[in-house]
């Protein structure tokens, strides 16, 4: 999350003018995350086994892609709560008098910082996504593999040559 909006903000320089390392905010499953993808996997590919007995034809390829991205989601959100950032507090609008040319100059004052707190919120909430999505991925394809070899589905890929 803190990532992204690095980008955007200045970062502070060193008495020696270089710039200070700062933290990268990473998320990567731990071991024992990948044993619960394992086993919601494991779970996930016995209970697509069953309903597909019990319905007596096979599910559809986009049905269980759009499950286990639920999945990954889910899992998600599951091993690293997000935090949300809080609301911005606008700052109070200027005293103005009912001229015309003051309400004006006070809009004209006040409508930057506005804009500029509104866009580092959207900005986080971004980044906040942004972090949560990449996850998603990592575990979207853990559980791929894993459901993928477990109902013995085949994937190929169709090369073109040109």
């Amino acid at each position: 999350m803190r990532a992204f909006l690095r980008l955007f903000t200045p970062r502070p320089a060193s008495p020696q003018g270089e710039r200070i390392k700062e933290e990268r905010l990473e998320m990567s499953p731990t071991p024992e995350q990948i044993v619960i993808i394992g086993f919601v996997a494991s779970l996930f590919v016995q209970a697509v086994k069953m309903v597909a007995t019990a319905l007596n034809k096979p599910i559809n390829r986009k049905a269980i892609t759009w499950v286990m991205v639920v999945i990954s989601v889910i899992l998600a959100l599951v091993f690293s709560i997000p935090v949300f950032p809080a609301l911005p507090v606008l700052p109070a609008a200027p005293p103005v008098t009912g001229e015309p040319f003051d309400v004006t100059l006070a809009i004209l004052a006040w409508l930057p910082i506005v804009i500029e707190i509104g866009f580092k919120f959207v900005c986080s909430i971004l980044a906040l996504i942004t972090a949560y999505a990449g996850f998603a991925a990592v575990i979207y394809n853990l559980v791929f593999e894993k459901v993928y070899q477990g109902l013995e589905l085949k994937i190929t890929k169709a090369i073109s040559k040109k």
